[in-house]
């Protein structure tokens, strides 16, 4: 499939910009067409060559935005095929002159945003309604994620919000945002927008095109999930899985009921083909629309970095890290019995290791020996695109938001059952889900959309049934606790843990983990939890010390401004 039109076919409107160094601080330069300052941006065309040449500016991004969350946290490992800029991202030691180390690539994006909503003509309607709202409120959310990207990255970024359009804009002081204020700047320039739907431009190269976008509603959750705003957080994850009727799918690896014995003969697996699944009510819910041409700036590399094929010779470069395998071997796989107590998978299997524990890992990883060498294929990585939601990633992150809003149970619930009206009535005390006039609105569902027949515990994708497994539990805090806070406080840091866990075996490799670690570490206050989890990575038996030491000091979490 070719998606070209990104890269060439249109003419944008913008002036890309280079960033440079604190003394010069940024240059502009364009290899595309730009046009007059006071241009006003008031046709049709206009806006929609200008959108699709932001996403164009996108698509430099969709690697790194993957790279640069998993090589540096505890879930992916290199091997000697491993090229340098990849091991430099690994070993926390990025050069300058490191492709994915590129901040002007962000602010390239950033600059075509600024221009977009700078000079689009937002008084023009149409039988009064505004001609270009779509359009603005989608550049919104592109500006707003690409600076969280920057920011997770950088710690510290320079923040504008008018288009650089000369030498004396670039010259300009501008100040240093870091994550809260990058936070609170976009939560509020994004909330006015949250009901305004996706530009319409229909089936592009059979992918449907409203799959480009980042969802507001989603991306508000994460700017509040940052910002330790738990209550919002929750609500607008819940509000967007509810009135897009997202329900969990029930996507999942089993052991079939024939193989009661646990040896893997038959195997059910939706799981693993559900990343290749781009159409309407699938798991994948946004992705940066890449090119399938290798010889094209925008073909994405990473099913080169994580594959065996034939553009690399059949030699992959990153796998699946030894600590992601003990995590995944970990869990019990738990089979329910029409009558009796349940059965449990054994906790090893010598013929196959990855049929041990959760599934997900085996669903997704395929590795093999040809002729001595190693071969490998990530079912994550076969498309030709990089998807940035996914319902099991907005799943997980709406139960971290509840846990820390006060809901653990909940929260749990979400990982264990599924959650629904019915099973928050049967799993959840009322403590917790009640308020005065019903159910806290945080937790009501339709429930004519979101019932037990579509609706699945996390955990339960790639761990059985783990409605019936008895030792997968809410914790419980010791009788020695005097009050309901202390037993509410005791529960939300350790089923924060659980989720941790539950977002390694879920969305392992996708790049998410290092930030997952970062916020974590940060809403602590505890270096030593990001440091001691990267420091695994090889395996709780290879601890790597040094590593440990340096990621003590929160400055190496970040690369370095140029």
């Amino acid at each position: 499939m070719k998606i070209s039109f990104l890269k060439g076919l249109f003419f944008t409107v913008m002036i890309s910009v280079c960033f440079a160094s604190c003394e010069r601080m940024m240059e502009t330069e364009s290899s595309l067409l730009s046009y007059p300052e006071e241009h006003e941006l008031n046709t049709s065309a206009d806006t929609v060559y200008s959108v699709i040449g932001i996403m164009n500016k996108i698509q430099t991004l969709a690697d790194r935005s993957v790279l640069l969350g998993e090589l540096r946290a505890d879930l992916v490992d290199v091997n000697e095929n491993t090229i340098s800029s990849l091991r430099e991202i690994a070993n926390f030691e990025i050069s300058e002159d490191n492709p994915y180390n590129q901040p002007k690539d962000y602010y390239a994006v950033i600059n075509n945003c600024n221009y977009f909503l700078q000079k689009a003509d937002t008084a023009l309607r149409k039988r009064n309604i505004p001609v270009f709202l779509r359009e603005f409120a989608a550049v919104k959310a592109f500006r707003a994620w690409t600076y969280l990207q920057l920011v997770l990255n950088y710690g510290k970024v320079p923040f504008y919000t008018e288009a650089i359009l000369s030498e004396a804009d670039a010259a300009q002081n501008f100040p240093e945002y870091g994550i809260a204020e990058i936070c609170d700047y976009f939560i509020d320039d994004l909330l006015p927008y949250i009901d305004v739907p996706f530009p319409g431009y229909g089936s592009i190269a059979d992918l449907d095109s409203r799959l480009f976008y980042i969802p507001i509603r989603l991306l508000l959750g994460d700017l509040c999930l940052w910002s330790e705003r738990y209550s919002e957080a929750a609500a607008y994850y819940h509000d967007y899985l509810n009135e897009e009727g997202l329900y969990t799918g029930t996507y999942r690896i089993e052991f079939t009921e024939d193989d009661l014995q646990f040896e893997g003969k038959i195997l059910s697996n939706s799981y693993g083909a559900m990343f290749s699944n781009l159409s309407a009510g699938a798991d994948i819910l946004a992705v940066i629309p890449m090119d399938s041409s290798v010889s094209s700036n925008a073909y994405s590399q990473l099913r080169n970095y994580f594959n065996s094929t034939i553009h690399n010779e059949l030699e992959f470069q990153l796998l699946p890290s030894l600590r992601l395998q003990e995590i995944s071997a970990s869990q019990v796989f738990c089979r329910a019995k029409q009558s009796g107590s349940p059965s449990y998978a054994p906790r090893a299997n010598e013929e196959n290791p990855l049929l041990a524990g959760d599934l997900r890992l085996y669903a997704y990883w395929s590795k093999t020996k040809v002729e001595g060498e190693d071969r490998q294929t990530i079912m994550k990585f076969t498309t030709d695109h990089v998807f940035t939601y996914r319902k099991g990633l907005i799943y997980l992150r709406y139960a971290e938001a509840l846990n820390r809003a006060g809901y653990p149970e909940s929260a749990f619930a979400i990982l264990k059952y599924g959650l629904n009206n019915i099973n928050l009535v049967r799993f959840v005390s009322p403590a917790e889900y009640e308020v005065e006039g019903g159910i806290d609105p945080l937790l009501t569902f339709n429930p004519t959309l979101f019932n037990n027949t579509n609706t699945l515990g996390i955990h339960s994708r790639g761990c059985g049934d783990s409605e019936y497994n008895e030792f997968y539990v809410l914790p419980t805090p010791p009788d020695s606790l005097e009050s309901r806070q202390d037993t509410l406080d005791y529960r939300i840091e350790r089923v924060e843990e659980l989720i941790l866990t539950e977002m390694a075996l879920e969305t392992a490799l996708e790049g998410h983990r290092f930030y997952d670690l970062m916020r974590v570490a940060l809403r602590r206050g505890q270096e030593a939890y990001l440091a001691e989890k990267v420091a695994l990575r090889k395996g709780s038996d290879n601890r790597d010390d040094a590593l440990y030491n340096s990621l003590l000091n929160k400055n190496n979490w970040y690369l370095k401004m140029k």
